[in-house]
């Protein structure tokens, strides 16, 4: 098969998720609290570069986040917050933002080898 012909049968821009064990809140519970993270589209990630430059780890852990919704109205009740990015910042340590949208990030492509250069003899 040729590459146009791979391409024209490919389903583009599938969201790829993964799920993780997140180590603080497991330890606390006592049992493993998983949550579930979804690859972003280049769109998705330019918009939230281009209007949350400053916050954009926290946003991209917001979209990305799959299980559970961070954007649930009980949970800025119960953390007493008024915006869904201060409810992130609300149950999240920094280090763990950064860590869980790295995660995010590079389920979206990024950070990771996506194409072999071939070396001909």
């Amino acid at each position: 098969m040729n590459i146009v012909d791979f391409l024209q049968n490919h389903t583009a821009n599938a969201k790829q998720t993964a799920e993780f064990r997140h180590a603080r809140f497991s330890q606390e519970a006592g049992e493993d609290v998983v949550f579930k993270i979804q690859s972003l589209r280049f769109d998705e990630l330019e918009e939230i570069k281009r209007c949350h430059e400053e916050d954009s780890e926290v946003y991209s852990l917001l979209e990305g986040m799959v299980e559970p919704s961070l954007k649930n109205p009980e949970l800025l009740r119960k953390y007493k917050v008024s915006g869904y990015d201060e409810l992130v910042k609300a149950i999240f340590l920094p280090g763990e933002i950064t860590r869980i949208s790295a995660q995010i990030v590079a389920l979206s492509g990024f950070r990771k080898d996506t194409i072999e250069e071939i070396k001909k003899n």
